[in-house]
């Protein structure tokens, strides 16, 4: 069976819907980028969201949207990351971490992840925008306590922080 293209049976200014083989997928405008900021070593930054559609704010990490035919992911990754922590640090600094989906049955692309190693004297703790509410330093122990209270609870983040403890082998098994 030869295989069908995708119908766009919706389109707005941020997004599609298209229809394949009697499947509907959301086709995002702007593909996402995640920042998971490492503080000196062994601590991390947060930022606490404001979420208009939840009427809520949430601690997540950094992250935000950029078109791939406009701008690479490291550059988005390091835009985002002076736009909502106020810290402007080189590109080089940035290290891939991987790529995860957030939807996987309703959308095709993947969120770009970078880490980045900062000092807590880089964070700048008053920093707020119409985004963000705060900023703010945690161990690892606070954010599990935040994950149990239901206040670190975006898919994305998770399964970063996840990857990465996995990887520093912080999580045996």
């Amino acid at each position: 069976m030869k295989p069908q293209l995708t119908k766009i049976v919706y389109k707005n200014k941020y997004f599609s819907i298209g229809l394949e083989n009697g499947y509907y997928s959301l086709i995002p405008k702007y593909q996402d980028v995640l920042i998971l900021p490492i503080v000196d070593k062994n601590k991390f930054l947060l930022i606490k969201a404001k979420r208009k559609l939840l009427k809520k704010s949430l601690y997540e990490f950094p992250a935000g949207g950029f078109e791939i035919k406009k701008e690479r992911p490291i550059k988005a990754a390091k835009r985002e990351f002076v736009e909502e922590t106020g810290i402007d640090i080189s590109e080089n600094k940035f290290f891939k971490l991987g790529n995860f989906f957030q939807i996987p049955n309703r959308i095709k692309s993947q969120i770009y992840i970078y880490g980045v190693n900062i000092l807590s004297s880089d964070v700048k703790k008053k920093f707020k925008s119409d985004e963000i509410e705060s900023v703010t330093i945690k161990s690892l122990k606070q954010i599990i306590n935040l994950t149990k209270k239901g206040k670190f609870c975006t898919a994305v983040p998770c399964a970063a922080m996840l990857s990465l403890l996995i990887r520093k082998n912080k999580i045996k098994f």
